[in-house]
């Protein structure tokens, strides 16, 4: 797509691009802060390796881990519930090949199989749900999660994150998508119309730190 995004020399890059940025952004110390129904980003990444892209936003405790997967489901995004030993739910496409990308990830409110729906570029995904590693994190963490030390470093980069403690509708959804032109979560609908829908927004600075810009 064509973004809108800040140029690349303004973003922090993880790992394999140009090492200007730490392994991992903290956004709080715990993974409870945020309980986020819905949560929506930009990311960019061509690497066959398992990553977390964000990790403790959503309302499923330590579980929720926003994850690009690796070895024979590399590429293919995924998040895991914290109910039932069959919930990992995963894209069948795969999504390293170097573009930037919207995705948006939604905790079903039945709390059931296939726990979530994903939506890239503002086309909900074909999904299979099943058993399979996923990753907990013990704090809110960007490009990694952390369970007794930091693990699965995003390779590439992220920016426009929002948290949302509402299920967001597919216009809601293309809305932020914005036909491919990064949308401010404040300018969003959900936003205009109760501004506690939004729990969190954050943007790349290109700094260590990030600053929340709803607060």
């Amino acid at each position: 797509p064509q973004t809108a995004l800040q140029s690349y020399n303004q973003l922090a890059w993880w790992k394999g691009f140009q090492e200007t940025a730490d392994e991992y952004v903290t956004i709080v110390g715990n993974s409870t802060t945020y309980t986020a129904d819905s949560v929506s980003f930009w990311f960019i990444t061509s690497s066959s390796e398992e990553q977390v892209l964000l990790g403790g936003f959503m309302n499923i405790t330590s579980y929720g881990s926003i994850v690009i997967g690796g070895d024979s489901d590399a590429g293919k995004i995924s998040c895991a519930h914290n109910t039932g030993a069959t919930n990992k739910c995963e894209t069948d496409t795969t999504w390293h090949d170097g573009e930037w990308h919207h995705c948006t990830v939604i905790k079903l409110a039945s709390d059931a199989s296939p726990w979530f729906d994903i939506y890239v570029d503002g086309e909900k995904q074909a999904v299979t749900a099943g058993s399979g590693a996923h990753r907990v994190s013990d704090k809110t963490l960007v490009g990694a999660r952390d369970s007794s030390g930091y693990e699965f470093q995003l390779d590439g980069t992220i920016t426009e994150i929002s948290a949302w403690n509402v299920v967001l509708t597919q216009a809601e959804v293309n809305e932020l998508y914005n036909d491919g032109k990064a949308l401010n979560a404040l300018e969003h609908s959900s936003y205009i119309s109760s501004a506690g829908n939004l729990e969190g927004y954050w943007r790349n600075n290109g700094l260590a730190t990030w600053t929340n810009l709803k607060d």
